[in-house]
């Protein structure tokens, strides 16, 4: 009876497809919890950037209800998962 082959053979010399080359070791994966911390992070910013220039001041107002939807949504969205 024959052993069936691995699943990785001959797909990158049977190693994990997320492994890097150079040093054999798993490159880290960003969460979806970094993602959306990144986002509310750059919403901020440009949030702020719309307060503090003029040219920007039509965008104040929708940048502010952004940044607090991104920040509400992953606040409610952990605490449904943590119950």
């Amino acid at each position: 009876m024959s052993v069936p082959p691995s699943a990785y053979t001959g797909h990158a010399q049977g190693r994990d497809i997320l492994t890097f080359r150079g040093t054999g070791t798993l490159l880290p994966a960003p969460s979806r919890a970094d993602n959306s911390v990144a986002a509310w992070v750059g919403v901020l910013a440009a949030w702020l950037a719309a307060l503090k220039r003029d040219s920007l001041a039509v965008w104040r107002k929708p940048l502010g209800y952004l940044a607090l939807s991104i920040l509400v949504s992953t606040l409610l969205i952990s605490w449904i998962k943590s119950l």
